[in-house]
């Protein structure tokens, strides 16, 4: 699995539903397969994104974040015994404990991580408690370093609802919102960790990382 040249790793694969009999003829689906520490590494950069204002997902961003995270998605992949993208690199560990210091890298991704109780902050639009919603709005704001989750039964509810929102914040580069369909609060946890600054394995393993040089 060849890296990208900043770094991402992970295997995308589109289909497309080709059964007349079916609503979704010709509608196509994107698969990315990734490894845990693959996806924890693109959590970490959409948590940067976010918080630090950098554009590090599209190709942009500072130089600092950008070797950051070059330099440790290599370490990720020697964790995991898949290929470097360049291990010619000289004092690449003193040159990730440098940036990591520099960036302060742990101590604002553990400030980051939101302390929310989800279960209890799973509402719809009249406040009232869904427990068995199977639909979900997710709003990380981040001048609040807060995410609200708003569950509803009715798919439709849910699209007015997301559509409405995405219009009213569609200037406002500091709020993400998201609709998805998902089993469980629990799961909307695992799947989108990104929406709860949850950086907690990346965090894990760059210290491991670190302890190495």
């Amino acid at each position: 699995m060849l890296p990208k040249k900043d770094g991402y790793r992970g295997i995308h694969l589109i289909y497309q539903c080709n059964s007349k009999n079916s609503d979704y003829q010709n509608s196509k689906i994107e698969l990315q397969l990734r490894t845990k520490l693959q996806h924890a590494w693109a959590t970490a950069v959409e948590i940067v994104d976010s918080f630090e204002g950098e554009q590090l997902k599209l190709g942009r961003g500072s130089d600092e974040w950008q070797r950051f995270f070059y330099l440790i998605a290599d370490e990720f992949a020697r964790l995991e015994k898949l290929p470097l993208h360049d291990n010619s690199i000289e004092n690449r560990l003193s040159e990730l404990q440098n940036l990591s210091n520099h960036l302060n890298v742990i101590k604002k991704l553990e400030g980051y991580i939101i302390a929310s109780d989800a279960s209890t902050n799973v509402h719809n639009e009249s406040n009232k408690h869904i427990k068995n919603a199977k639909f979900f709005i997710l709003e990380l704001d981040v001048n609040k370093s807060s995410t609200l989750i708003l569950g509803f039964i009715n798919e439709q509810e849910a699209l007015d609802s997301y559509l409405k929102w995405e219009k009213e914040n569609i200037y406002n580069p500091e709020v993400n919102t998201l609709m998805v369909k998902m089993s469980s609060v629990k799961q909307l946890k695992i799947s989108y960790p990104n929406y709860f600054a949850d950086s907690r394995l990346f965090i894990e393993k760059l210290k491991m990382v670190l302890a190495t040089n």
